[in-house]
């Protein structure tokens, strides 16, 4: 999340506004199913460990506390999925959401790039 922020400021203070935007667009949607996936896995809990749970994903701490979880064998009788299937909701979030795209987005400009300056030779 703080790499993703970095090439937000540089995207921004470099002019490349439509690349920030849709970095932005990407890691938005990204949070917003892993808040939603936090809150079903967690909605039998109490507020507070709801709470709790949001603020993880939040702060960005929720590949390495799921990691923590599926590495001690963690069970909660109270949680919906067990953690290696939490954990699992997160990567498949986090390559629909940012890795693919953004893998394609650079790709797309990656090209643009290349045909815009082999073109003016």
């Amino acid at each position: 999340m703080i790499t993703d922020v970095s090439v937000i400021i540089s995207y921004l203070n470099s002019g490349k506004t439509k690349q920030a935007y849709s970095l932005i667009a990407m890691m938005g949607l990204s949070i917003s199913l892993q808040l939603f996936i936090a809150y079903v896995q967690n909605r039998k809990k109490s507020k507070w460990a709801i709470f709790r749970e949001l603020l993880i994903v939040l702060w960005g701490l929720k590949p390495a506390v799921d990691a923590y979880r599926v590495a001690t064998g963690y069970e909660d009788e109270l949680n919906t999925f067990d953690p290696l299937t939490d954990m699992s909701h997160g990567k498949i979030m986090e390559l629909a959401c940012e890795s693919i795209p953004g893998a394609s987005s650079d790709k797309w400009d990656s090209r643009k790039y290349s045909h815009s300056h082999t073109s003016k030779s």
